[in-house]
């Protein structure tokens, strides 16, 4: 019965996406999601963390060394594509769960946990915050950078944790429904936090302040 109906079942998901990327708030994360991709920030802004070219960190995988990848790379794709999928998949109230509902959930929770999970190691190793350590400096700590870095990061984290942790409960029993209101509440302030976090490294990134017309001088003396 399910293989049969497997073309309702894809035209209908088909919808369900298509009417998560018109709604607005999906039209704008699809948008800073590619407007992330095709920035590739972590690469041309040198404040941003290490990057291959420059004696960059690598992540190693045991055993796969193809596998293997830059911590730049993991910056540049892992939180967009991430977003991309949190807006496109749609989420389902519980009382609606059934066997295919379940999927377009779990591929929704993996998603996010991509999307915030890249994002906080990634910014973890900028900031060599144990357990990670970058081998090369990006940025020194102590200065205003630093600092407003370390801040956002932890308001990112621990709110993240908090609603990973709570939505771990509500899958195995009952929430209060004030207990989901917080739930909601820590994801938006962890997903305003690392939106805080990119806006500091743009406003103290090196490249903001060139001048191409200085450039072009300076390459021509």
């Amino acid at each position: 019965m399910f293989l049969c109906n497997c073309p309702q079942i894809f035209f209908v998901y088909l919808g369900y996406i298509l009417f998560e990327i018109i709604r607005c708030d999906g039209l704008c994360s699809m948008c800073q999601a590619f407007c992330i991709l095709l920035s590739w920030y972590p690469f041309k802004l040198r404040n941003a963390g290490c990057i291959p070219a420059e004696g960059g960190c690598y992540i190693r995988v045991p055993y796969m060394p193809f596998a293997s990848m830059s911590w730049a790379i993991a910056r540049q794709f892992f939180p967009p594509v991430g977003l991309v999928l949190v807006a496109c998949v749609p989420s389902v109230k519980e009382e609606s769960w059934d066997a295919e509902q379940l999927v377009l959930v779990v591929v929704h929770c993996v998603s996010a946990l991509l999307m915030f999970t890249a994002f906080l190691f990634s910014e973890a190793h900028a900031l060599s915050l144990r357990p990670f350590r970058c081998a090369v400096t990006t940025l020194e700590p102590g200065s205003l950078e630093y600092k407003l870095r370390y801040i956002t990061w932890h308001l990112a984290f621990w709110p993240y944790f908090l609603f990973t942790l709570i939505q771990i409960y509500n899958f195995f029993g009952d929430l209060h429904p004030y207990m989901k209101i917080i739930s909601f509440v820590l994801e938006v302030d962890a997903g305003l936090a690392m939106l805080a976090n990119h806006y500091v490294i743009w406003y103290f990134a090196p490249e903001r302040s060139w001048n191409p017309h200085g450039l072009e001088l300076a390459t021509r003396s």
